[in-house]
């Protein structure tokens, strides 16, 4: 393969929204998160009471702090059980490139956060990206006397790839997202051993079906789509075979991936029998069914669709229609979704 030939495959390469699928992935599965990636933490924790996310005091806090966005920040206050302290705030970071001053950083966002909001915070960080070398965990000064130093709890995601079986065996939620991120992060550039590992994390979430409920199962199919995208010629094919899977193990759930046989696959399986029905289905109704997802997630957040963004939104393909799922997570406003 030439250069040229190389650089063009990897343009094509479909692109991962790291920050995007990390800051929905890490409120979304917020105790589940801290059980699997940080147990100390999870264990102070009084779960019967919800935490409670400070985005709003979180952006004041970074414009104090005069500290740009150069990484997924999540800050929650949850109530604790020990007796001692009645709240704690819990700052998170996902960092999925390595960053010679997130030591400083994350010290200066402890330090900010504990002064204005008059509260006890612990920060912790996430370490996704690709260098097995890089551990980042303590922020020191020392000069004439004075000395400070804040060390931190750091998740390295890389150090899980020892403890794969582990992974696929746990029926903590959080492992999934672990595992997508790993084998996308792994199978860059190799679209066919993408679509076999993303197959497989698939396969053993549904081996443990009894541990998930419907709604779980539909909001991990759709974080392993995010964290591994692939092309069309692998997507059509993992729809097929997730379907599959849905069948053997009598799941009656109906996931952003699965949804695409039902409407037009009973329309045919009426006309030309249930097998070419179900068949086409999967082909034509994926669209459709991304298009229905994306419109009652745009309804949830901003309230009643205006017609002209629906008429947009049925015209995108797939890939568009994920493009603007993504920029959801974070749109404060219609114009944001770019339709």
């Amino acid at each position: 393969m030439t250069i040229k030939q190389q650089r063009k495959r990897v343009t094509r390469e479909p692109r991962v929204d790291w920050d995007g699928a990390w800051k929905e992935a890490i409120q979304q599965l917020f105790g589940p998160f801290l059980e699997l990636l940080f147990p100390e933490l999870f264990a102070l924790v009084d779960w019967a009471i919800p935490p409670v996310f400070l985005e709003q005091e979180f952006r004041l806090i970074r414009r104090r702090a005069k500290i740009g966005k150069r990484s997924v920040d999540k800050l929650a206050r949850v109530q604790t059980v020990d007796g001692l302290l009645r709240t704690l705030l819990i700052h998170m970071e996902f960092q999925n490139q390595v960053d010679e001053d997130i030591e400083e950083r994350l010290y200066t966002y402890n330090t900010s956060i504990s002064l204005i909001l008059q509260e006890q915070v612990v920060t912790v960080a996430v370490l996704g990206d690709s260098d097995s070398d890089w551990k980042p965990d303590t922020y020191s000064f020392a000069t004439g006397g004075f000395n400070v130093c804040m060390r931190f709890p750091i998740a390295k995601l890389l150090d899980y790839s020892s403890q794969w079986d582990m992974l696929e065996a746990s029926t903590n939620p959080f492992a999934v997202v672990v595992m997508a991120h790993l084998k996308s992060l792994e199978t860059y550039g190799q679209p066919e051993t993408r679509f076999e590992w993303k197959l497989r994390i698939a396969e053993s979430l549904y081996a443990q079906t009894g541990s998930h409920s419907k709604e779980k199962i539909e909001q991990l199919i759709l974080f392993i789509d995010l964290l591994m995208p692939q092309t069309e010629q692998y997507e059509t094919t993992y729809v097929a075979r997730v379907h599959e899977l849905e069948e053997q193990q009598t799941v009656k759930t109906l996931a952003p991936m699965q949804k695409l046989f039902i409407k037009q696959g009973r329309q045919e399986g009426r006309q030309e029998g249930m097998l070419e029905g179900r068949q086409e289905g999967m082909l034509e109704g994926r669209q459709e069914g991304m298009h229905l997802l994306l419109l009652a997630q745009i309804a949830a957040r901003f309230g009643e669709v205006p017609e002209e963004i629906e008429v947009k939104v049925q015209g995108l393909s797939v890939d568009a229609a994920r493009e603007v799922a993504i920029k959801l997570i974070t749109a404060t406003s219609l114009a944001d979704l770019g339709l």
